[in-house]
């Protein structure tokens, strides 16, 4: 796959059905938290052991992007992936990742010698800790998740919200001129006796980049999906994927478009737009 950016708008995830084959759910804390935005209400299993996570879609429909946000997992766990063209997890399988590290390991160019172990988490300095799997897009009908993490420490598995569908990525990658803050919503203030004091708070990330040479094949599935979330509807975006180091994670994250800007035409089979995200 190509390395421009990727953008995970319409999440099948919502609309498929879902259940466990294997472990068992927090009544508390069920997996249907995961198909509904909001941090506070995740899905928690105590079978850190290995759990299975199965549905079917609510119609054929392509998938070629896996994103599990806002996990628990140790940096050992394991995750599979497995896509059907049938119902219950039958007929062919379609697509099945293998097992793979839920976690990305750092890679040499990232890795820091002196103070570093040689495995080492690429997203251990992270807030938020997540899992992503992209692909050639396949058709599906039923789908199997599989987790398994017996060294987890907290001896439980936690996912706040799974993003599962068709990813967009652009004939022409992004402009140069891209953005890239770390904000908070703390205040500062200085006293008379000139001292800068600060309100801790937590930190989130947004971007601003353009997309300048959209045709005609990119505009209806980016528009389509657009209106679909508008500003209300988190997201998945990777701006710099398949790099696997720091600068790949410091840019994917769950997120919501901030403003919805005019998509204009500038040329024959030619549009630009301005994009404005933030992490949610």
């Amino acid at each position: 796959m190509n390395n421009k950016i990727r953008m995970l708008i319409n999440n099948e995830f919502d609309r498929a059905s879902i259940s466990m084959n294997v472990g068992a759910e927090v009544p508390t804390l069920p997996l249907k938290n995961m198909q509904k935005y909001g941090n506070s209400d995740i899905f928690r299993s105590t079978d850190s052991s290995e759990i299975q996570i199965v549905g079917e879609f609510a119609d054929l429909v392509l998938i070629s992007a896996l994103v599990l946000w806002r996990t628990n997992f140790s940096d050992a766990g394991l995750m599979r992936l497995e896509l059907f063209n049938d119902v219950n997890q039958l007929g062919k399988r379609v697509y099945d990742s293998g097992e793979i590290g839920v976690i990305q390991q750092v890679t040499v160019r990232d890795w820091d010698w002196r103070i570093q172990p040689i495995v080492s988490s690429v997203i251990k300095n992270l807030q938020t800790r997540f899992s992503q799997l992209w692909f050639e897009g396949v058709f599906a009908k039923s789908y199997r998740i599989t987790i398994k993490d017996p060294l987890n420490i907290d001896n439980q598995l936690d996912i706040a919200r799974i993003y599962m569908g068709r990813h967009f990525s652009p004939a022409v990658n992004f402009a140069y001129g891209s953005t890239f803050t770390i904000n908070s919503n703390g205040e500062q203030f200085r006293t008379d006796g000139g001292s800068l004091h600060s309100q801790q708070a937590p930190t989130f990330r947004e971007n601003s980049f353009s997309l300048n040479w959209l045709n005609d094949a990119d505009v209806p599935f980016l528009s389509s999906a657009m209106r679909d979330v508008t500003t209300h509807k988190d997201w998945f975006i990777s701006l710099y994927p398949g790099l696997n180091n720091q600068k790949e994670f410091d840019n994917a994250y769950a997120c919501k478009f901030t403003t919805i800007e005019p998509l204009k035409g500038v040329a024959y089979n030619l549009y630009t737009q301005d994009f404005n995200i933030g992490e949610c």
